[in-house]
């Protein structure tokens, strides 16, 4: 998480998204009829639909059940790497509206996330905090205080272990997936997230 020139803290996507990539390739064929490319979110290991199209993205191929894949030794662009079926006519299955409700905030919190002039929280020395890791936990710390919420409540509401808990209220390098968690488990958006200010007397 490094500190810009006016001490904002951006989270970079090479140090959080890339261990989120999917080594298998999941694709919409609906929106590939519509127009023939793979999109970058696709490839995000929680990104399990499409909400274009409310339906879930498929990792197989339809015709002989292989496992799509992103590269291959005999790689066709938008075909089977296995039997060269044409990944436009997978079939799809409609995603609940339970499902469909959570990918639309997950989705837009890497919309925000990945947006290079995001600012998760500020540090350096105009803020008073020399590690901007300790910025960041102190903010995941304020919020479960301001929510009311002991660690061990938190870690059930998050479904985390109490040691990931202040892991992340450290500003410890943890997996994304984590800080997701604690976000969802309080119903927050990394976008409201960003604009909470830590109270001084904290």
């Amino acid at each position: 998480i490094p500190p810009d020139l006016n001490h904002s803290i951006y989270l970079s996507p090479g140090h959080f998204i890339k261990s989120l990539v999917n080594p298998v390739l999941r694709v919409c064929p609906l929106c590939l009829q519509a127009q023939p490319y793979l999109r970058l979110i696709w490839r995000l290991l929680p990104v399990t639909v499409c909400l274009e199209h409310g339906c879930l993205l498929q990792d197989r191929c339809s015709a002989c059940g292989a496992m799509l894949t992103p590269v291959s030794q005999d790689h066709r662009h938008l075909c089977c790497p296995t039997c060269g079926a044409d990944l436009r006519s997978l079939s799809t299955t409609l995603a609940s509206q339970d499902i469909l409700d959570v990918q639309r905030r997950r989705q837009d919190d890497f919309c925000f996330l990945l947006d290079p002039t995001t600012a998760i929280t500020k540090g350096g020395a105009d803020s008073g905090y020399a590690n901007p890791s300790y910025a960041l936990g102190l903010k995941f710390r304020y919020l479960r205080d301001q929510a009311g919420i002991s660690a061990k409540s938190m870690a059930q509401k998050a479904n985390l272990t109490i040691i990931a808990i202040r892991s992340i209220e450290k500003g410890a390098r943890v997996p994304l997936l984590h800080y997701i968690s604690y976000l969802e488990g309080l119903h927050l958006s990394w976008k409201e997230f960003s604009l909470l200010e830590v109270s001084n007397d904290f």
